[in-house]
């Protein structure tokens, strides 16, 4: 068996492993991720204290220091409520889905002023603030709904690269 086909093989299994806990556990990776981003909040916001306080007779060094303690506490804060880091993500999703949707519109407008059909252009705008709407007002299901939408796209993937690997012929040069 050549290295591509093992490669492609494990890597399938991979995807759809990764792809069955996205899909299984959804609920549980959103809050998760929540976590995750305090804890990143509070790692950064750790180094600029130590950053801070090692550099303090070069003298400057208090706003860095009041920036480090806000993001560390902050970051602490998300932590321990991941239920408002996903609000928050779900919420700027929405909020940039609902601007690619009036984008969207403005393109319409262009499209229509030199007559040419943009129809596809104000769909993509209705779907984008349809979008942005839901995901503003329900934004930890969304988020939890988009994670679930990867989970099933990360198993489709595997199974494709699965039957690819299955059917990739050894390489001879």
């Amino acid at each position: 068996m050549s290295f591509f086909k093992k490669f492609g093989l494990v890597t399938s299994l991979i995807l759809m492993a990764a792809g069955a806990v996205l899909f299984v556990f959804r609920e549980q990776v959103t809050s998760i991720l929540g976590i995750a981003v305090g804890l990143i909040i509070l790692v950064i916001g750790a180094y600029d204290i130590i950053s801070s306080l090692v550099f303090w007779k070069r003298g400057g060094q208090l706003p860095g220091l009041i920036a480090g303690i806000i993001m560390a506490a902050s970051g602490g804060y998300l932590m321990m409520n991941s239920d408002i880091t996903v609000f928050i993500t779900g919420c700027i999703i929405g909020v940039v889905a609902f601007i690619a949707g009036i984008d969207r519109f403005r393109d319409a407008f262009l499209l229509f002023r030199e007559h040419v059909n943009g129809g596809y252009a104000v769909f993509s705008g209705i779907v984008h603030i349809a979008f942005g709407v839901l995901m503003c007002l329900v934004p930890q299901k969304g988020v939890a709904a988009l994670v679930l939408l990867i989970g099933i796209y990360l198993i489709i993937w595997g199974i494709l690269m699965l039957v690819s690997a299955i059917k990739f012929k050894d390489l001879r040069y």
